[in-house]
């Protein structure tokens, strides 16, 4: 249940930390495959350009993945909760422990809060 919830922020996370690194040397990478050619210095300027652009335009959209899914995963309520759980026990049948007080399921041995043998 909790992956549906947290999945933005791997896709974020993955655009940040493996997308992102991997074409940040591209131009330095032309600049060596291409340094023979002597129309080079507006090619390798393009091929900056294009990368910065790139390279910001997936920032940002991996900033918006990893900000959406903190926002998300917050939001998700809080199913393990004690106070929800002694809630849906008492809409059984139940026995209350002599101990704490807490409701607790007729065939419950022993209480769930305190561990009292019932």
């Amino acid at each position: 249940m909790l992956d549906k919830y947290t999945k933005p922020i791997s896709i974020g996370v993955v655009l940040l930390f493996i997308i992102i690194p991997l074409i940040v040397p591209i131009p330095a990478i032309s600049y060596l495959l291409l340094n023979l050619d002597e129309y080079f210095n507006e090619n390798y300027y393009a091929i900056s350009q294009v990368v910065f652009f790139l390279e910001s335009i997936l920032f940002i959209i991996g900033m918006f993945f990893l900000s959406f899914g903190a926002v998300r995963t917050m939001l998700v309520p809080l199913t393990f909760s004690k106070e929800k759980h002694v809630i849906r026990i008492q809409r059984k049948s139940t026995k209350t422990c002599p101990k704490c007080g807490i409701q607790n399921t007729v065939s419950a041995q022993f209480c769930i809060y305190c561990g009292y043998k019932i």
